[in-house]
């Protein structure tokens, strides 16, 4: 029987490091974090690269792995960084803003037409992000998003204007998606990720935005009737390591970890954008209804994302690297 494309991906790498990892005279942990829930693909593939790391570098490197938000979101995770307590992680666009706010850039709503056009948007701009990564004290080891992210609500929003009926949930000290809502004239809800769920269940909010796969997977799908069908943002991640722990890993061995990733982390991108349409169809027939927006309101979206993009410009971003984004979006149909 053919194998799934998810066992496909996982048994690849497994069938790697069959072979045991042979004792090491020193090593080096790193202790890594990620908020996504332990048994997803994205902890799955994760787990699978450390394994190989580990035997690849004769278990002189060894990755320590804290998944599903043990440690705290995105920015509780920065502190642990910044204390000390851990390494590196996979940040979602939050955590990448929080440690270089340029990034968030790529995450301005409504601006891009498909996942391809950020790929090749941000691939023109490769360079300059991994420069930036490391003036702060990081190396950029990967993309690693999550993929399309949609509104999902309790109710039908088929127009800007619909915008104003709802109760949005906003991540917490998340200054894109603040400055979107308010540009629908909204007041959104501030929460932690992990205090969505109750918040749905108590109606406190009715409309957030994250992926089809994480919908279900947090169970906030079940409190949602309708989703536009289209994407808000490109959900970015990226996996980031503190430059001064890489550093005390060998030349050699640090090649070998940067190598894995730029080979893995590309094909967990694409798994993960399939593993959200595979989500979209599941959710549709437990009686999820998708908007096909009018064409006429989906340029007064568009005509908000731009909004938003100049009113972050200067603050979020430099202007002058927005004026470069919107210029690479037209090469890049």
């Amino acid at each position: 029987m053919k194998k799934s494309w998810l066992s496909s991906l996982v048994i690849s790498l497994i069938l790697i490091f069959a072979l045991p990892v042979r004792p090491a005279q020193a090593t080096v942990t790193v202790r890594f974090a990620t908020a996504a829930p332990d048994g997803s693909l994205q902890v799955k593939v994760m787990r699978a690269m450390a394994r190989l790391i580990e035997k690849e570098t004769d278990g002189a490197v060894r990755f320590q792995l804290f998944a599903g938000g043990t440690v705290g979101d995105d920015l509780g995770v920065i502190r642990q960084i910044q204390l000390g307590h851990l390494d590196g992680a996979g940040f979602s666009g939050v955590g990448v803003g929080s440690i270089l706010s340029d990034a968030r850039v790529l995450e301005i709503p409504f601006i891009f037409e498909s996942e391809s056009q950020v790929d090749c948007v941000r691939d023109k701009l490769g360079d300059y992000f991994s420069k930036r990564f490391e003036e702060q004290g990081y190396t950029l080891l990967g993309w690693a998003d999550v993929g399309s992210v949609y509104l999902f609500s309790r109710h039908e929003i088929k127009s800007v204007d619909d915008m104003g009926e709802t109760k949005p949930w906003v991540y917490r000290d998340d200054p894109v998606g603040t400055a979107t809502f308010r540009a629908f004239n909204l007041s959104p809800t501030a929460l932690q990720l992990q205090d969505v769920l109750t918040s749905l269940q108590t109606r406190l909010i009715d409309t957030f935005y994250i992926t089809p796969a994480l919908s279900i997977a947090l169970q906030w799908n079940t409190h949602a009737s309708y989703m536009i069908d289209t994407p808000l943002v490109n959900g970015m991640g990226a996996v980031l390591v503190k430059t001064e722990v890489l550093e005390q890993i060998s030349p050699e061995h640090q090649k070998i970890i940067k190598d894995i990733f730029e080979k893995q982390l590309p094909r967990l991108v694409r798994a993960t954008r399939r593993q959200n349409q595979e989500s979209i169809a599941l959710m549709e027939k437990q009686g999820l209804t998708k908007i096909d927006v009018p064409d006429e309101e989906l340029k007064r979206f568009r005509e908000v994302g731009r909004r938003v993009a100049r009113t972050l410009a200067g603050d979020v971003y430099p202007s002058e690297l927005l004026d470069r984004v919107l210029k690479l979006i037209p090469q890049c149909k």
